[in-house]
């Protein structure tokens, strides 16, 4: 049995968790806010450029003025990836995982970079 001290801790608590729930049940979210031209160009390219990669990309970002950044496993898909957007127009940067051990074709790798033009 809670007596005393506990039991007024224990029904504060029991407040608090109650007020917190609700509050986060009544917040409604709100809306993304719609994607700029330069960002709907530079997403629509780089899902195209993960597609004719093998669609193996994930995390997948694009910043409202176009830059981009993606992981994927393995360098080559990587390369294949940044070679395409390149060819788009767009900069290109590998990022490797460097905790990442292994063969290229299976370290975790990655890209970023923006419109050129």
């Amino acid at each position: 049995m809670i007596t005393g001290r506990r039991a007024r801790s224990a029904s504060a608590a029991a407040a608090i968790l109650v007020a917190a729930v609700t509050a986060c049940a009544t917040t409604t979210p709100s809306a993304p806010e719609p994607d700029t031209e330069k960002q709907k160009k530079a997403r629509s390219d780089l899902e195209q450029c993960n597609v004719a990669a093998g669609n193996k990309a994930h995390d997948l970002t694009v910043s409202p003025e176009g830059h981009y950044s993606f992981q994927v496993p393995g360098i080559p898909n990587a390369n294949a990836i940044l070679a395409c957007m390149t060819g788009k127009g767009y900069s290109g940067v590998r990022v490797d995982n460097s905790s990442d051990h292994g063969p290229p074709a299976v370290i975790r790798s990655g890209g970023e970079g923006q419109a050129l033009r």
